[in-house]
């Protein structure tokens, strides 16, 4: 049998004026939120692992553990600075999510899923 919980969301909002960090709060909530650690009847729980971020998520958020620095310097571990530059810098210059918009390589798939894996944590 399921059991009513009281869950605390924190967060802190830089705002010109109390409704309007009000209205930045909500408009967290109602978006993707990266919040991962709550408070449930007093006791702290971290989930940040719990869920994965998606793809597209996890490239959105490349910053989270220097994932896109990370992925860049295991890319060019694996296919050399001068395949990077090819294959994956013009995606970066026209905005990472760019990515998304073009039929998969090899190459492209493996710098992708290697941001995904450091954002999440693996």
């Amino acid at each position: 049998m399921d059991k009513e919980y009281r869950v605390k969301w924190e967060i802190d909002v830089t705002a010109p004026n109390a409704r309007e960090a009000a209205r930045e709060a909500r408009a967290m909530q109602l978006g993707r939120t990266t919040a991962t650690v709550f408070e449930v009847d007093g006791e702290e729980y971290d989930v940040e692992n719990d869920d994965p971020m998606d793809v597209s998520f996890a490239l959105f958020n490349c910053h989270k553990n220097n994932a896109q620095e990370r992925a860049k310097e295991s890319y060019i571990a694996f296919f050399g600075k001068e395949s990077f530059d090819a294959n994956v810098q013009p995606y970066i210059d026209n905005g990472i999510m760019s990515i998304l918009k073009t039929q998969p390589t090899p190459t492209l798939q493996f710098y992708v899923y290697t941001i995904w894996n450091f954002v999440n944590g693996f």
